[in-house]
């Protein structure tokens, strides 16, 4: 049971407040005798930095940080609002998606060089005219056994309703797109492994993140062949693609990281020649109690600079 269920009060001569049991607002008294009044968070605030003796009311407000006024200490769920893929064999890779009511756009392009001349790459993507921030760059190698690309890019709070998508690369592609709720603007953490290998190590740096991965395979002689590949648990598949006659294939997955921590992210099957991983860590919005927490340390600074 959460601290905050339980009655928790503050008097003194100069005043005071009483958080009753589940609330999310907080009775403030000027004095003992005076007539108390319900207050919100922001007019509690200002009501007790006017109060006589401000270090009592920073003290007092850093209770109520702890407390988390009725809510819980986590931070809120990343919704999956929907994911889509689609392929091209030219250079211009186009699709329509919404994410309209969703506060990020995750566009993943991939595939392979032209016939081993190291051309191979996503060089820019689009939401509705929109550009996109890339935020993983994998490009494709000169050897013959390292021909994937494998790209990652996002847009923060997409606008429209039905976007169209349109990714510019090099050679042909797959575009595998992701809408999410509930992060934080840009990325957390991202990590690319090793070539010829099917997994890539991600540490998280919060709690509640969700993390994409991205699996890409194929080397030489047209060994793609995605319906022999799974990704490992926990992570959840949501597309899998090759060109051609197995010439590339790519694998995508995501899973929500409760604890933040060093973790592997894997797959399992298919030619592990050339093959690769790139992963992502998206942020949770932190719920009111931490944003407390945050602005209670520029109240205290405040009053350092004050005293």
């Amino acid at each position: 049971m959460s601290v905050s269920w339980w009655k928790w009060q503050y008097r003194s001569a100069t005043g005071g407040f009483v958080q009753e049991p589940g609330g999310s607002t907080l009775t403030f008294c000027e004095n003992k005798r005076s007539v108390c009044s319900s207050l919100v968070l922001g007019q509690f605030v200002e009501a007790m930095m006017t109060a006589r003796n401000r270090i009592k009311a920073v003290l007092t407000l850093a209770a109520v940080a702890m407390l988390g006024l009725g809510t819980s200490a986590n931070a809120e769920v990343i919704t999956v609002d929907g994911y889509d893929h689609w392929q091209s064999t030219t250079s211009t890779i186009t699709g329509t998606f919404d994410a309209s009511g969703s506060d990020k756009l995750v566009v993943i392009v991939t595939g392979e060089h032209g016939f081993n001349n190291d051309q191979g790459a996503c060089t820019a993507v689009t939401y509705d005219g929109v550009a996109l921030t890339e935020v993983i760059n994998r490009d494709a190698q000169v050897a013959t056994t390292d021909t994937i690309y494998n790209d990652m890019w996002i847009l923060d709070s997409p606008a429209t309703s039905t976007g169209e998508i349109i990714a510019s690369v090099v050679n042909r592609g797959n575009v595998t797109v992701f809408a999410l709720s509930g992060t934080e603007d840009g990325v957390g953490a991202t990590a690319i492994s090793l070539v010829n290998t099917r997994s890539v190590d991600l540490t998280t740096t919060a709690d509640d993140s969700l993390v994409i991965a991205s699996f890409g395979m194929g080397g030489a002689g047209n060994t793609a062949n995605v319906t022999s590949v799974d990704p490992d648990a926990p992570l959840f598949e949501t597309s899998a693609q090759e060109n051609g006659n197995n010439w590339d294939g790519h694998v995508t997955a995501y899973v929500q990281v409760p604890t933040a921590g060093a973790g592997t992210y894997s797959f399992t099957g298919g030619n592990v020649s050339g093959a690769h991983v790139i992963a992502a860590e998206f942020l949770a919005i932190p719920e009111p109690a931490t944003m407390g927490l945050l602005a209670l340390g520029g109240l205290v600074l405040l009053r350092r600079r004050r005293a």
